[in-house]
């Protein structure tokens, strides 16, 4: 029987379900606001998700996946939610 590893919905890891993502509405590096998943749709690049600020006069925008890479390489993968 193939058993498949469950992954988050959101993120793509192991560690986490969606539910409890921890990308899902994080604080907001620059201005304490909260990050919002967004996913583009351009040609450069296809479905790729990234995190944005709710506030549009904040320009902080990150990839997802270098999110990840970032929380990964400090050992923050845990919960960079503010709670």
């Amino acid at each position: 029987m193939f058993h498949e590893e469950i992954k988050c919905q959101i993120c793509e890891q192991t560690s986490h379900l969606a539910i409890e993502c921890p990308f899902v509405y994080s604080e907001c590096k620059q201005c304490g606001g909260i990050r919002m998943i967004g996913e583009t749709n351009t040609e450069k690049n296809p479905n790729r998700k990234f995190l944005r600020c709710q506030y549009a006069n904040c320009d902080e925008f990150q990839w997802l996946d270098e999110s990840i890479v970032d929380s990964m390489s400090s050992g923050a993968l845990s919960s960079p939610n503010p709670k």
